[in-house]
C-alpha cells in the first residue's frame, strides 16, 4: 500500500475549525501506528464541512488542504 486517502465528512452545516483538522491528524497517526500498514504510505486527508471557521487558513497547511 503506497497511498491512503482519508475523508472525514462532517454533518451538515458544520464549520471546520482547528480541532477538526487536529482530529484528522490523530487519525493519520492512528493508522500509521496501527501495525496494519506496511512501509510508509503517503496519507492524504480531507476534512469536509459546510464552511470554514473564522481564523482558519484556506490553503494547504502541514499536509492538509482546506477548501478555498
Amino acid at each position: 500500500m503506497q497511498n491512503i486517502l482519508l475523508i472525514e465528512l462532517k454533518k451538515g452545516g458544520f464549520k471546520l475549525n482547528r480541532q477538526e483538522v487536529n482530529q484528522a491528524d490523530g487519525y493519520v497517526q492512528d493508522i500509521a501506528g496501527s501495525g496494519f500498514v506496511n512501509g510508509s504510505p503517503f496519507i492524504t486527508t480531507w476534512v469536509l464541512g459546510r464552511s470554514i471557521a473564522a481564523g482558519m487558513s484556506t490553503t494547504e497547511r502541514d499536509g492538509y488542504c482546506l477548501p478555498a
